[in-house]
């Protein structure tokens, strides 16, 4: 049996053994073949080979002029068509960059990524080697099959007819799960509502647990860093809550990333890079130096923490929102013993030998299950708490009148219950579009144009000819550019491309 991405190409029974099974090249595909001879359906031997055919889009390029001077535009025609000439549709990507300060990636592409990495295991160092034809790359890549070769699909289970099935839901996002309890025995509530609701309000939607307490929201198209309410409708006897609302963890696909470059660093050409990054950075936002004559500030500065009766000037410690954030600490008591000398026994918070008042200043929240996130600002004053303002809300004050106040400015959340949870999906990014600047006339725009990536557009799509048009302006350098088109066509062929064109 041969199969190609799992595609099977070939099943046939060898009879005359003694002669062998010839296939020409041109039968198979583009990509890693796994050729497999079993007996009694049981696998006996098998062998991954690869085979590059020029079967993939061509992808022909042309430009209006032959060379372009600074700040001209340039009008950049792409024509996709199959083997035969025909025309073929499909979308494509497209980035332009600085030969001089950049360096295209020859080492990876669009054909090394789908036709031979993803169906290896391992790195590979230079995987568009193995793709120039000839005799020695060949030979390299015949070794290649043999030593990082996988099998993706368990080819004896597929050739006995045991095919294994998923046990989960398909989703195209993220799912909303979880428990409803009693908080008293943690018995399941069965038919409990519950809703989920964006604090935008452009996303709601609600549902029922089962008999088993259990319930599923499905996720909606909502954007990343959107927090999100979950709650159920919980009896209340003599002031009780008695339901508790559980969100089951998320899951979400590790990333690995590589730690080292596949390209070595050229210096010369990252100093050139980096000059030119300078350069246009004072030019778009200024020097960042300027001196000034000396000043004298006579006026009394405004504290904004001046309402909560004492001064900003006056904490002998803080900690900022910003700070708090670096910090990425799980709970409140790291981030309380990040305090210089603070420290607690049996709750008490205590500086030294004396006690310590903590005060947590409220804006519509509460201190119970805080986490640092939650949390604003964070202020140790000593020797200056005196009382609480009547218009000042205060969640919680513990202790007296102490030599030392510790006081925990919290953000505006809701009140954490047991039957609201608060929650944040991994959501979409948003677009965002790159910035192409026009020069229609010549007075326009005086400042240096001094760009290194010169034009990116990630989804351009061809007509019924298979034709697609791009406009982009050149910069002030004189330089070679270097154009890489990647995509595909609708019916699965790659479009890969690389082109130049000169600024002079």
């Amino acid at each position: 049996m041969v199969h190609t991405r799992g595609v099977v190409l070939d099943a046939r029974i060898w009879e005359n053994t003694g002669e062998p099974v010839i296939y020409q090249k041109d039968f198979f595909p583009s990509g890693v073949t796994h050729l497999l001879l079993t007996k009694d359906m049981v696998p006996v031997s098998e062998r991954l080979v690869f085979v590059n055919n020029d079967d993939q889009a061509k992808v022909g390029c042309s430009t209006d002029r032959d060379t372009y001077p600074a700040r001209s535009r340039v009008e950049y025609t792409v024509n996709i068509n199959d083997e035969s000439g025909d025309p073929l549709s499909g979308n494509f990507s497209v980035s332009v960059t600085d030969s001089k300060v950049v360096t295209a990636d020859t080492n990876e592409n669009i054909l090394t990524s789908l036709l031979l990495s993803s169906d290896l295991r391992g790195h590979i160092p230079e995987p568009a080697y193995f793709f120039q034809k000839n005799n020695q790359s060949a030979y390299s890549l015949d070794l290649l099959m043999l030593t990082q070769g996988w099998r993706r699909y368990d080819i004896e289970r597929i050739i006995r007819n045991d095919f294994l099935y998923p046990d989960t839901i398909l989703s195209k996002g993220y799912d909303l799960t979880g428990l409803v309890r009693t908080v008293v025995g943690w018995s399941p509530v069965k038919n409990a509502n519950v809703s989920v609701f964006s604090y935008s309000g452009d996303f709601a939607e609600e549902t029922v647990t089962d008999s088993n307490g259990r319930f599923l929201l499905p996720g909606g198209e909502t954007p990343d860093s959107t927090w999100l309410i979950v709650q159920t409708d919980s009896p209340r006897t003599d002031r009780l809550i008695n339901y508790e609302l559980i969100l089951d963890d998320t899951w979400y696909p590790d990333r690995h990333l590589s730690v080292t470059s596949a390209v070595a660093l050229d210096r010369n050409m990252f100093a050139r890079y980096a000059e030119k990054v300078e350069q246009q950075e004072v030019d778009e936002q200024g020097n960042r130096i300027h001196h000034i004559n000396e000043v004298v500030i006579t006026a009394n500065r405004l504290y904004k923490y001046d309402q909560y009766r004492y001064y900003e000037r006056d904490a002998q410690f803080s900690l900022t929102e910003s700070d708090i954030k670096k910090l990425d600490l799980p709970n409140m008591q790291s981030l309380l013993r990040r305090i210089p000398g603070l420290w607690f026994d049996d709750g008490n918070a205590k500086y030294g030998n004396r006690h310590v008042t903590i005060v947590y200043v409220s804006d519509g929240g509460g201190s119970d299950g805080l986490e640092p996130s939650d949390i604003e600002r964070i202020d140790f004053v000593p020797d200056m708490w005196t009382g609480v303002p009547l218009d000042l809300e205060l969640d919680d004050i513990s202790g007296g009148k102490e030599s030392y106040t510790l006081f925990i400015h919290t953000k505006f959340i809701p009140k954490k219950t047991p039957y609201i949870k608060r929650f944040m999906p991994l959501g979409f990014q948003k677009p965002a579009e790159f910035y192409a600047p026009k020069y229609d006339s010549p007075a326009q725009n005086t400042k240096p144009d001094l760009r290194t990536t010169i034009h990116w557009q990630p989804n351009i799509t061809t007509d019924e000819n298979g034709t697609a048009t791009f406009r982009f302006y050149t910069a002030d350098t004189p330089a070679t550019y270097t154009v890489v088109i990647e995509g595909i066509t609708e019916d699965g062929k790659i479009v890969y491309k690389r082109d130049k064109i000169v600024v002079i």
